[in-house]
């Protein structure tokens, strides 16, 4: 694949890189994580940059693209390309493999930090919503791909507990779960809260369960983990799935779910690694 030159970046602006011209959300991701590759600039900037864009970029916490085939890349936060844990970068002392396929974990003790706290990043409880793409099978149960509990208090993406169910806690407790039986769905695995008594799952952008039930509890206070779940501090049920993508930020809609899903796809598949 072609390499290309960079001009240097100035915010609030947009760039010319030979024929390209890139946003500046683009171009900052780019000065952080150091891809020159044209493929993966052209499905950055012409496709994920301006869907998120589109849906309300400030909405979004963290959007994880996984891109680049490295530990020093895949580690960063589209939103707020940092290298620092306050702006969510991805670290852990028990990192998952880094590759052109995103991201992958053992199943036993792999993990990433977003170093994201929920309680603290999203603004209310009734709006949240969680996702993570994945083109691997399930090969285990009771694994978690996203996720924190705070004493009863969850918000997770299980794509296949024990009892072979896929799990959608967005922001819930043990009452007001989305379960539904679809375990091991490759594609885009999305949790969404848009009111009190709102909750849903969706898979590839259709919605596949629901709950009316109300907030028991709150927002979990721990940071959330990808790959596994933060269990008030400890790291437990260790994903053994291979993740191109993840986000964290308010609540969408399911007419924006659709969308958000169309344009996570079609991201992946301009890299080669789409689900379907």
């Amino acid at each position: 694949m072609k390499l290309v030159n960079f001009l240097p970046s100035k915010r609030g602006r947009f760039f010319k890189v030979g024929a390209i011209t890139l946003q500046i959300e683009t171009q900052d991701f780019l000065d952080a994580t150091g891809i020159t590759d044209v493929d993966t600039i052209a499905a950055l900037d012409g496709i994920l940059v301006p869907g998120i864009k589109n849906l309300g970029w400030s909405r979004f916490k963290a959007v994880y693209p996984m891109m680049g085939g490295l530990a020093s890349t895949v580690k960063f936060n589209l939103i707020n390309p940092l290298d620092t844990n306050a702006a969510h970068r991805l670290s852990s002392a028990t990192p998952p493999t880094a590759s052109a396929n995103g991201i992958q974990g053992n199943g036993i003790s792999q993990y990433y930090s977003t170093h994201l706290n929920p309680s603290l990043a999203i603004p209310s409880a009734t709006s949240y919503s969680q996702s993570v793409y994945s083109n691997s099978v399930v090969i285990s149960r009771e694994q978690l791909e996203i996720g924190a509990v705070t004493q009863g208090n969850s918000t997770l993406i299980s794509t296949r507990y024990i009892d072979n169910n896929t799990y959608f806690d967005n922001v819930c407790t043990t009452n007001n779960r989305v379960i539904v039986n679809n375990a091991g769905q490759t594609g885009l695995i999305l949790g969404s809260r848009v009111a009190n008594n709102d909750s849903r799952g969706f898979v590839r952008g259709l919605q596949v369960g629901t709950t009316q039930t109300i907030i028991a509890g709150g927002l979990t206070s721990h940071d959330l983990y990808l790959l596994a779940y933060n269990d008030s501090g400890t790291p437990d049920g260790f994903s053994n799935r291979a993740l191109q993508f993840a986000h964290v930020g308010e609540g969408m809609t399911a007419a924006e779910v659709a969308i958000f899903n169309t344009f996570v796809h079609n991201t992946q598949v301009a890299l080669a690694r789409g689900a379907y």
